[in-house]
């Protein structure tokens, strides 16, 4: 036997490197270790690590273990110590030895604990063959996440199989409460994940109902028997099951009598079937569904198939549609595929510098019509907005870039898409055959670079088109064309760099502008010059601006912390007409020390000598002060006579947030007292923040002449904790120039407000109100002034803490609307829903008693956290809306 030790900062890479040999979709990375040791024992070669614990990651895997032993030879990694080890599917396996085989993933363990999503296993061995965990002799339960010494419940069964996704089956199972047995079951299967089993007893509108979803096992899979029940309908019946296999599997039905007063006695009946299997070359897809809960009962299909290798082609086919004949004779507001063929070429073909890709789709699809296609309108025969028509799509795309001597390169880029159809419809009512057309969208370009140090010389070409027209609105498209042949010519300098670019218009037969752009940067001044000439001369449709010239420039100066910028325009145009005009003239002046800045914008028209705008930033942080203030003046009294001031002013002092928002119009000096009294008012808004608990808002606007009009002051209080969260506000309405009174608009109560703090140890209680309360100032009317009342779900929530996270829940709730104070003289009847729930962490028991709706109920619900839904208040439900 010989042996080695090597330094830790070697261990990741010389294991790493070791690791070579395993399956080529498995890494292993070392995250900590102590020591590494390479071992050759009986001819194999081990590698020995042991920590405190030892980290590593696999994919998505994650081990620890105080030591860890690879046997390369073996291609097994063994675990001992305080092993944990996290699998793809987020399960967490807790034993003193582990052993997977790297080169399957399948793994054996002894004295073992495993959670997967609500359920707690142990045994004393178990396997993991094709992602299944198998453990002999097992126990499980919901409870042992609750504090619970002994669980509520179990299952201890001779044989546990778990399967990806939290499926779970047991065979030859004790039910055991409280420790002891209870019943024997040959096979037991639950589905917490997606489903959990329930009980709902009680009555309502429809008298008496019993709702029960059971869980079963068959050899076919796993899933729940669906029974419903009520006086008025009768027995309806149902199932929700889950296949077990490599595919996702769910399969579910539920069928209801007529419902009372149903005059067509027409029975409700929903399923659908839903498959999915991925493998390595095909992925399989398929739904169906039908509800005829909805108006037209319509059967819906979809299916998919494709086939998504690296290797070329790729394959897809899709099927979207309804299967009920009389479901083309009503409205429908979805598109339909009836089918789609795909075939894609996504590696393409490489030959060198060259490539080519592609993909062909064929297919025939009803969907809403292209209202600009006249052809298309008058296939539309029934006037519901859809057509149908056979559509072809083929798209192709070419690239080459052949390699050129020093400093030069060359591509050339082509993509085209085509869309080619046939709305040739069976003829209707005498109506004949439609139209073939078609939709095009071909983009070539090529470009052409010689670099020569400073210069550079760059040729372009770009032809690009959109052309045709489609029935198809989702796909229509408007119709372009460009084609351009350009050049450009530019040096570059340290702090010197010029530029000349001009390009040929194909299609107009005319030159764009002519552009020479010269910019020079000798620190810290930036200058630029930017001259634009229309050089098109002699064409008739030009003579009207023979000469075009266009002259930009731009000024920096940097001085830290001062920055100073400028840019301005002049356009001059000669002809017929003689155009001679200065561009707006921007002015900005920064200040900028470590703690803030402070802005100055100035925009300003040249040629009328007029002021444009006048914009001040202004921001400062000091310790948990800030300052900041954004305001921008615009004149405008040539346009409509008034000047504007927008912005806001912030201070912000520790918890403490004051801000002014405005925006006042200021009338024109010159017309004298303002005609339009907009032109005189200012519409404000103060806000006060403190700790986003506190909030105090006051908007009004202040009239010329006037005063204040419709000032509103509202005051909120907030608590948000962990736990408990409540939000308060009123808003009062203050005296104005119409009214002279104070009056309350509105109150809004929102949350929940923890009287006692919740219980947290054995024999506390909590007290919390909850729900939302609105009361809102009736503004028109014979009830001006009056204020109607609104509750949702408001009301007192009682909670007790016993031993082992055990909860008594008792709530009184109120969700009514009506009127403060009813003219009409009606008593005010309050009818509440009570509620109460018995909560045993892994299972739960809720009694409710709506006397708005005259109904009682009493629920039971098994499975980890099973009070999440406790105030689910629903009856006959559907399982999958759950």
């Amino acid at each position: 036997m010989s042996r080695s030790r090597l330094p830790l900062k070697t261990v990741a890479c010389v294991l790493g490197l070791s690791l070579a040999s395993l399956a080529q979709a498995a890494t292993l990375k070392i995250i900590a270790a102590e020591r590494l040791e390479i071992r050759n024992e009986n001819g194999e070669e081990l590698f020995i690590l042991t920590g405190n614990p030892v980290l590593m990651e696999r994919d998505e895997e994650k081990i620890e273990a105080l030591r860890v032993i690879y046997n390369r030879t073996q291609k097994r990694l063994q675990l001992m110590g305080k092993v944990r080890f996290q699998d793809k599917e987020k399960r967490v396996l807790e034993a003193e030895e582990l052993e997977l085989d790297t080169s399957d993933n399948s793994l054996e363990a002894i004295e073992v604990k495993v959670r997967s999503g609500d359920f707690d296993l142990s045994g004393p061995y178990c396997q993991r063959v094709a992602g299944q965990i198998l453990l002999q002799q097992g126990f499980v339960t919901s409870c042992l996440r609750c504090g619970q010494s002994i669980p509520d419940y179990g299952f201890r069964a001779k044989e546990v199989l778990l399967f990806p996704g939290d499926r779970l089956i047991a065979r030859e199972v004790w039910v055991v409460v409280r420790g002891e047995r209870v019943l024997y079951l040959p096979v037991l299967g639950l589905f917490l994940s997606e489903r959990k089993p329930r009980i709902d007893l009680g009555t309502g509108n429809e008298g008496f109902f019993f709702n029960a979803d059971l869980p079963y096992v068959n050899e076919f899979g796993l899933g729940y028997t669906l029974l419903r029940f009520s006086e008025a309908r009768g027995w309806g019946f149902g199932f929700d099951h889950y296949g077990l296999g490599a595919a996702f599997e769910r399969y579910q039905f539920l069928y209801l009598p007529p419902a009372p007063g149903d005059a067509a006695q027409k029975p409700l009946f929903r399923w659908s079937l839903e498959y999915r299997l991925q493998q390595e070359e095909f992925k399989y897809e398929y739904k169906v569904e039908r509800n005829d809960e909805s108006r037209y009962g319509i059967t819906h299909i979809e299916a998919n198939l494709s086939r998504e290798t690296p290797e070329d082609p790729a394959f897809k086919f899709r099927l979207k549609t309804f299967l009920d004949g009389y479901a083309w004779d009503v409205p429908y507001n979805t598109d339909q595929v009836l089918p789609e063929f795909s075939l894609l070429f996504n590696q393409g073909l490489k030959l060198e510098e060259f490539s080519v890709r592609g993909a062909v789709t064929a297919g025939y699809y009803i969907d809403r019509l292209n209202q600009d296609n006249r052809s298309a309108r008058k296939l539309d025969l029934n006037g519901d907005g859809f057509i149908g028509v056979g559509r072809l799509y083929v798209q192709h795309a070419e690239t080459y870039a052949p390699r050129l001597w020093e400093g030069a390169s060359f591509s050339l880029n082509n993509f085209f898409e085509g869309w080619y159809y046939t709305s040739r419809n069976p003829p209707a009512n005498g109506a004949g055959e439609g139209e073939f057309e078609r939709l095009i969208r071909w983009d070539t370009t090529a470009s052409f670079t010689q670099r020569l140090a400073p210069f550079s010389l760059s040729l372009n070409f770009a032809n690009r088109a959109v052309e045709g027209e489609s029935p198809l609105a989702r796909e229509a498209r408007t119709n372009t064309a460009s084609r351009t042949l350009g050049g450009s010519l530019s040096a570059q300098q340290a702090w010197f760099s010029t530029s000349a670019t001009l390009s040929y218009n194909l299609i107009d037969r005319r030159f764009d502008p002519l552009t020479l752009g010269l910019e020079l940067n000798p620190s810290p001044l930036t200058f630029g010059l930017t001259y634009r000439r229309d050089i098109n001369t002699g064409y008739p449709s030009l003579q009207n601006d023979l000469t075009h010239l266009d002259l930009s420039t731009r000024f920096g100066l940097n001085l830290s912390p001062f920055r100073l910028s400028a840019t301005g325009s002049y356009v001059w145009a000669s002809g017929n007409q003689v155009v001679d005009r200065f561009g707006d003239l921007s002015l900005s002046l920064e200040y900028s020390p470590p703690t803030g800045t402070l802005r100055l914008t100035h925009l300003r028209d040249l040629n009328a000598d007029q002021a444009k705008s006048l914009r001040l930033n202004f921001s400062w942080l000091e310790g948990s002060d800030s300052y900041l203030v954004d305001e921008n003046f615009n004149f405008n009294g040539v346009s409509t006579r008034t000047y504007a001031l927008d912005g806001f002013v912030q201070g912000k002092w520790g918890p403490h947030t004051l801000k002014l928002e405005n925006r006042i119009l200021f009338p024109d000096q010159y017309v004298g007292e303002a005609e339009d009294k907009d032109e005189g008012k200012a519409d404000l808004t103060l806000s006060y923040d403190y700790a986003a608990t506190l909030r105090a808002i006051l908007r009004t606007t202040l009239i010329q002449g006037l005063g204040f009009d419709n000032p509103l002051l509202s005051v909120g209080a907030g608590l948000a904790e962990p736990g408990r969260e409540a939000r308060l506000e009123f808003a009062f309405g203050l005296p104005d120039y119409d009214q002279p009174y104070l009056y309350l608009d509105r109150v809004n109560l929102q949350g929940a407000l923890e009287v006692l703090s919740g219980p947290r140890s054995p024999g506390e209680f909590g007290l919390a109100l909850q729900g939302g309360l609105v009361l809102d100032r009736i503004e028109s009317g014979d009830q001006i002034g009056n204020f109607n009342l609104s509750l949702s779900s408001f009301g007192p929530t009682m909670v007790y803490m016993g031993q082992e996270n055990e909860r008594l829940i008792l709530g009184l709730y109120y969700t009514q609307s009506f009127i403060w104070r009813d003219p009409s003289g009606k008593p005010l009847v309050l009818r509440p829903l009570f509620v109460m729930i018995y909560d045993r962490c892994c299972w739960a028991m809720r009694f409710t008693i709506d006397t708005q709706a005259n109904k009682a109920t009493l629920s039971f619900l098994l499975g980890g956290q099973a009070a999440d839904f406790l105030f689910d208040r629903s009856g006959i439900t559907w399982p999958w809306d759950k």
